[in-house]
């Protein structure tokens, strides 16, 4: 005769056994859903009221006054070094560099006739020279090749001289026109823009504000 333990312990073994088996001891493999893997990058970011503190900030200036005839950066923008921020009108610098182009021309052409003359002096002098020996030669057309020759020589220097002025005024205007476009002096975000398209631009004028964006 069973003991109450050996009957309490055979009801629960005959209880699981009336269970139905799991599919897979049915012969039938059991069903899986499997999704798709994306690959992505995750980003955290949070909030947070604080104080910029840049490398290097500064106001972009004028170095020529004129008026702001394109304006091209706003409040806000990322800028690259050398990035054209605004132009100011460049009518009246141009011609300054067309006529500074002009009297170079002038004076290049002016020094070439002059070597040119230069050149026949010297010639006529070495011909006087080489004529001391014979019974045609004057002192007199001795001393006027000299004389000329001098005269060639300062006539050179002159207008080289005139050539090196000219160059350089032609480097001024070429400069004064460079200087009419109004580019960032580094990479940074624009934070205030004081130019206004039209209004008149003093030299050392601050027209941008201009923060650095380097890590």
């Amino acid at each position: 005769m069973l003991s109450n333990f050996s009957k309490r312990f055979i009801l629960p073994c005959a209880l699981l056994l009336l269970i139905p088996a799991p599919s897979f001891a049915q012969g039938r493999a059991a069903a899986v859903l499997v999704d798709a893997v994306i690959e992505q990058e995750l980003r955290s970011s949070a909030e947070v009221i604080g104080r910029i503190l840049s490398l290097q900030s500064g106001p972009v200036t004028a170095e020529f006054g004129g008026q702001a005839a394109e304006v091209f950066a706003e409040v806000g923008d990322k800028v690259s070094k050398g990035q054209v921020l605004a132009k100011l009108d460049a009518v009246l610098l141009t011609a300054e560099l067309a006529r500074a182009a002009a009297r170079l021309s002038q004076a290049q052409s002016l020094l070439k006739a002059a070597k040119r003359t230069s050149e026949h002096r010297k010639s006529e002098l070495e011909r006087q020279i080489m004529m001391q020996s014979t019974s045609g030669f004057l002192p007199r057309n001795l001393e006027n090749a000299e004389f000329a020759m001098s005269n060639s020589e300062s006539s050179v220097a002159s207008a080289q001289a005139a050539v090196y002025i000219a160059e350089a005024e032609m480097r001024i205007a070429e400069v004064r026109v460079e200087k009419a476009e109004i580019r960032a002096p580094f990479d940074g975000v624009i934070v205030r823009r004081t130019i206004a398209l039209g209004s008149y631009v003093r030299v050392g004028e601050g027209l941008f504000e201009l923060v650095s964006i380097d890590s």
